[in-house]
């Protein structure tokens, strides 16, 4: 996002968040990758239809260190695709204080028909 309180140090310094800041969607691409190496890691996740609500809480400042949180919400299998696995959760992103910066609801979708069972299941 190459808006100037995104990229510009000087400038930004004098501007309403008073230095660099994150943008919202790379703070959201954060995010995804701390699901992606946490939770959806050796899973059979292949997408998602979107996103329900999405809010950026409070800025991310460069150093910040950012810590995901995720609670599921729902889950089912597709009543018209038997195969389909479908999760409902809200992630909170938190910064190094503890102060949420983001918060999003998103559906992830599974492939049911390529999950194995865990070893020594029946």
């Amino acid at each position: 996002d190459p808006q100037w309180f995104h990229a510009h140090a000087e400038r930004s310094g004098s501007g309403r968040w008073d230095g660099l800041i994150a943008s919202g969607w790379q703070t959201c691409g954060t995010a995804m990758r701390l699901a992606a190496e946490g939770a959806l890691a050796g899973s059979e996740s292949f997408g998602s239809p979107g996103l329900e609500y999405l809010k950026w809480l409070a800025p991310v400042r460069p150093g910040d260190a950012l810590m995901l949180h995720a609670e599921v919400l729902g889950v089912r299998r597709s009543g018209n695709k038997p195969w389909l696995g479908v999760l409902r959760w809200r992630w909170r992103l938190l910064n190094q204080h503890d102060a949420a910066v983001l918060e999003l609801v998103v559906t992830s979708l599974f492939d049911l028909g390529r999950a194995r069972e865990p070893s020594g299941a029946r």
